[in-house]
Formats: C-alpha cells, structure tokens, sequence
C-alpha cells in the first residue's frame, strides 16, 4: 500500500513558565557586595556548624533547608575561614578581606541522596529577584543541576539549569513573585554545595503568571 501526502512539519508547543531565570554570572566571584544582595543575603554556614551570617529583606519571611533524604537537614563544611581568595564570598557588601570559604551540602554514600532543598518563604506576592552562589572550593569537578519549584503547589516554574563548572564562582538569578523551592542535585564530583543566597528588588515585573 502506498501513501501520498506530507508529513505536517511537528512543532513543539513553547513551555511557559511562572519564573523567570535571569542569567548565569561566572565573573563577579565572591565580591557581591555592588552587584547582589542589595535587598539581602545568606553566607550559608559562614559563621560554622551550619550558622549562616544572613541580613534578610523584610519581605522574606524565613529560609528553610532540608536534605531530601534522611529528613534532616544538609551537611556542611569550612573549607577556610580566612583566605584572600576572590572566589570566597566576601563577608559584606563592602568586598573586604579575609572571607570565609564555606558551603551547605548533601552527600550519601549510595549518591541518592546527593540532594537537598532551599525553601525561600515570602510575605504575600512581592517580585524579587534571587541569586544563588555555587563554589567548587576543593576543585572536585563538581556539576550541580538547579530546580525551582513554586513552594505551595510543588510546580516547577523554571527552566532545569545546569552549573557545568563553578571553581571560580557561579551565580544563578532568577525572577519570581511568591515562595519558592529550590532543588539542588548532583550530575557530578562528590557532592552539591551552595555557598550563598542574594536578595534584590525586580523593579521591572516580568512576563510571569500571577
């Protein structure tokens, strides 16, 4: 049997989504202070044994850690707590010295686990743009995926990102008007870590459902 015809040419229907992801910095390094964190910030486990050094916006409620498995909360590490390295965050808007160089992190030794969440609380509907610091200190080749999630409804409101290398600093921004989770996973190295998180206004509100 012979067919006549063409085949309708397939188009992909464009997947919306509910956040907006801004852009990947890898040049700024740890001096943050005249870039990110105007509105606020969290050195995540700055201070040591998981304390962050943190000065949250007013519009931000609370921030939340979890390790996805064995419900507790995410391991964390001072690779070195004074160093003059630019790649470690600096320890306030003014980029001075020494910095800490620190991270939260989740590892198993069956690598399931290799997963925590940052569940960043919100007062009402407030646009906000918020960055997230990754820093592969010890150079152990790590490659992290980063999802975001709307905290109530668990809908994931943005394109799945990918840090392919982070030795030097990486940030991640993204747009958004609620609470928020974010997932971060191991694609590679030991482990996925985060070393900060940065707050700032979105005075240009985006094309987004409300």
């Amino acid at each position: 049997m012979k067919y006549k015809g063409t085949t309708p040419r397939y188009y992909e229907a464009k997947e919306i989504f509910e956040s907006k992801f801004t852009g990947i910095d890898t040049t700024t390094h740890g001096n943050w202070g005249k870039t990110y964190g105007k509105d606020g910030y969290i050195l995540c486990n700055y201070e040591g044994n998981g304390i962050d050094k943190k000065s949250l916006p007013n519009y931000v409620s609370a921030i939340n850690y979890y390790k996805v498995k064995g419900n507790n909360l995410p391991l964390n590490t001072v690779w070195n707590p004074a160093t003059t390295s630019q790649n470690a965050l600096a320890p306030d808007r003014r980029n001075g010295f020494p910095r800490t160089a620190a991270c939260l992190f989740a590892m198993d030794a069956d690598q399931i686990g290799n997963t925590f969440t940052t569940t960043i609380g919100i007062k009402g509907n407030q646009d906000y743009k918020v960055s997230l610091y990754f820093l592969d200190w010890d150079n152990k080749g790590r490659k992290i995926s980063v999802e975001l999630f709307d905290e109530k409804t668990s809908k994931l409101i943005a394109p799945v990102k990918i840090v392919e290398s982070c030795s030097g600093g990486t940030y991640l921004t993204y747009a958004y008007n609620k609470s928020a989770k974010f997932r971060i996973n191991l694609v590679r190295g030991d482990n996925p870590v985060l070393s900060g998180i940065f707050f700032d206004s979105d005075p240009i509100k985006k094309t987004r459902k409300d």
